[in-house]
């Protein structure tokens, strides 16, 4: 009989985790759950810039990028390894180690009590940081997963 052992889609990476949940924590006045990042500042840094918890992942891994104002308000965008523009999320959650049904659950969690945001996050990773491709493809379509 041929078993076939389903592995996770992604796996967390719990160092991030906690280093953009310490980060928050130093500095709660610049945590916005409900936006990926403000504008940037005049000048073009994002010294007074708040970000919500995938925003501060692509921040601290140095994946955001400011235009250079010219043509348009200064704006800040996510870049991938290569250095070429992509989507928040998408590159959040290749950072952050989450299939799609954790990303989904963490960043779109709007929630401005922090002590709770983080709880429920920690609770969203223990519950779905390991799905595998057939759990994944099952909460896709809003079916019970084992």
């Amino acid at each position: 009989m041929d078993t076939k052992v389903e592995t996770p889609v992604a796996t967390p990476n719990m160092e991030l985790v906690n280093e953009v949940f310490a980060k928050i924590e130093e500095d709660l006045a610049h945590w916005d759950q409900g936006t990926w990042t403000t504008d940037a500042d005049k000048d073009g840094s994002i010294c007074n810039t708040s970000f919500c918890f995938g925003g501060w992942a692509l921040h601290l891994k140095e994946r955001l990028r400011v235009t250079d104002g010219v043509h348009s308000s200064r704006y800040i965008y996510a870049v991938d390894e290569l250095g070429e523009q992509t989507a928040f999320s998408a590159e959040a959650a290749k950072l952050l180690g989450f299939n799609e049904a954790l990303a989904w659950n963490v960043f779109y969690n709007i929630n401005d009590d922090f002590q709770s945001y983080k709880a429920q996050t920690l609770a969203s990773i223990e519950k779905y940081g390991s799905y595998t491709e057939q759990q994944l493809e099952a909460w896709e379509n809003c079916e019970e997963v084992d």
